[in-house]
């Protein structure tokens, strides 16, 4: 059995410059250490090691360590103390210099030396510098001796600063606080600035292939649009970047901003996200917010659209074809039945028809023309409504509560039983017979036996689960005969997993253009009577 260590690197004064950049734990102080931790198996004076070194220097190699026999070299520190009774130990050491360091903390007892990495930086030269480099009267070479000789100080240590030109560099934030920019005293802006001045020289020289390659170091953690970055398109945001003229630090902020807003549009299959997205923007983007809808989200949806024109003008069209079309599909947009959405594909297939007498009661189903059969057929029923305004909302997330309606309306289920325990469902809201009946029908269940989760949109893989739960309940034969393969099966939770695989068995449900069903993101109002019909259909 492996042995335990527990480490608690305890520092002797509280300071405000710890991070992780990497693997490395910034230290930001007078390089005075206290280290202490506990061996579970270590008794009473067993003996415990600590060994500093420079963190190109692999301590674990035997040749390494016999060459270094009577150097000090490479060793910032070494030294070894005893386990208390409890198996603890403390270490109290000064590291000399600046720099990025590994500790090996040993003992008998570990199957191999336990490891900290952690980068060393001098308070007083961290907090000199970085008040130089914001100095009202900097000059260009000022700034590059500064960048030369603040690796550590002003902590750009990445790999990113061996790759960069310091001069041109240098140039860069010289042009930049030049033109106005603004200065800080703060440690993190700074660093943060320094690193965008060496993206914008690598950019200037088409040398950046993926964003990725280049994480902590390209200001994407300090800007508003970074809380929708993915790394999973760092190639082609890179891409996009790199195909610009880009030579100034505000450039590349612009830049870097539209690759992000783009890449969400272009390759985000939530179009709550892109909704949210233009919501955050919308001044940025100069378009008018009382324009910004779902149905536009959905418009918007897989083109690539990576400048403010290019986007102002996709809105523009999209409001046009509104006003061309009086609300109806014009064929030119969509899928037909059979084609991929969201995250469902429906086979191509006959269905009974229904009652769609109702057919131009919705003005916004052009967006979702693939369940435009359903939606009918479910409204003539009395399943089904729209929002008002003659709108049907097909993109729209369906609420738990909602789903709960639908489906008990649907299955025509009216069973009654206890009082409900949800303190979120109150006996005089709209939905508590409907959650009542779901429940007592044993088709739906609560996050908890106090919370139903009512105002929150239902999972696409709690749908499955609904819709099984109520096809059994009704007795309905489902057939098997359907072939599908779902990608990411591995992300269905354990409790919807059978749900799933029988709907996608019975042609119910599949996955997208990727073969991925995407369990966890939310069903839409358009996808839910989608399913609903077909799940309803087999018991016809």
């Amino acid at each position: 059995m492996k042995k335990t260590l527990i480490l608690l690197l305890a520092f002797i004064l509280i300071f405000p410059g710890l991070c992780t950049a990497a693997q490395y734990t910034e230290y930001i102080h007078d390089g005075r250490m206290n280290l202490s931790g506990t061996c579970e198996e270590a008794s009473l004076g067993d003996i415990i090691t600590l060994s500093v070194v420079s963190s190109d220097f692999d301590w674990q190699d035997a040749e390494n360590r016999e060459a270094l026999a009577g150097s000090e070299s490479d060793i910032a520190y070494y030294d070894e103390t005893t386990a208390d009774a409890n198996g603890g130990y403390k270490f109290n050491y000064i590291l000399p210099d600046q720099g990025e360091y590994t500790l090996y903390i040993g003992s008998g007892y570990f199957d191999k030396a336990e490891t900290k990495q952690l980068v060393y930086i001098n308070k007083d030269k961290n907090v000199a510098d970085v008040a130089a480099l914001n100095s009202p009267d900097i000059t260009k070479d000022a700034i590059e001796a500064l960048l030369k000789d603040g690796k550590y100080s002003l902590g750009i240590y990445l790999d990113l600063y061996d790759e960069a030109d310091l001069g041109n560099a240098a140039q860069v934030l010289y042009d930049y606080y030049s033109a106005g920019g603004s200065k800080t005293t703060g440690y993190e802006d700074t660093k943060s600035l320094i690193y965008k001045a060496f993206m914008v020289d690598l950019l200037s020289k088409k040398d950046i292939s993926t964003m990725e390659d280049y994480s902590g170091c390209t200001g994407i953690e300090n800007e508003s649009i970074g809380k929708y970055y993915d790394a999973a398109y760092a190639a082609q945001i890179a891409e996009s970047i790199s195909d610009m003229d880009i030579s100034t630090i505000g450039e590349y902020e612009e830049a870097l901003f539209y690759a992000i807003a783009g890449n969400v549009i272009k390759n985000n299959d939530n179009v709550g996200n892109i909704k949210n997205l233009l919501l955050d923007y919308y001044e940025k983007l100069d378009i008018d917010k009382s324009d910004i809808t779902s149905g536009l989200a959905s418009y918007l949806a897989g083109k690539s659209l990576y400048t403010k024109e290019s986007i102002k003008s996709a809105v523009a069209d999209y409001k046009d074809s509104l006003k061309n079309t009086g609300g109806k599909d014009t064929g030119k947009r969509g899928s037909s039945p059979g084609a991929s959405i969201s995250g469902y594909e429906y086979p191509q297939t006959e269905l009974p028809k229904q009652d769609t007498s109702a057919v131009s009661v919705f003005t916004d189903l052009y967006l979702t023309p693939w369940a435009e059969e359903a939606v009918y057929a479910l409204y003539g029923r009395g399943v089904i409504a729209g929002r008002g305004d003659r709108t049907f909302a097909p993109t729209e997330p369906v609420l738990r509560e909602e789903c709960a309606k639908l489906i008990t309306e649907g299955f025509k289920f009216y069973v009654t039983g206890d009082k409900l325990t949800f303190d979120d469902v109150p006996e005089d809201s709209w939905f508590s017979k409907y959650v009542s009946r779901a429940y007592h029908s044993e088709i739906i269940k609560g996050f908890s036996e106090k919370e139903f989760g009512a105002g929150y949109p239902v999972t696409r893989q709690d749908l499955a689960v609904m819709v099984y739960n109520a096809l059994r309940q009704a007795d309905i034969i489902l057939p098997q005969d359907a072939e599908i393969v779902i990608s990411d099966a591995d992300k269905i939770a354990p409790y919807a997993v059978e749900a799933v695989e029988a709907l996608c068995k019975a042609g119910i449900i599949s996955g997208d253009e990727n073969g991925s069903f995407n369990p966890v993101n939310s069903a839409n109002r358009a996808e839910t009577a989608k399913i609903l019909y077909y799940a309803l259909n087999l018991g016809n």
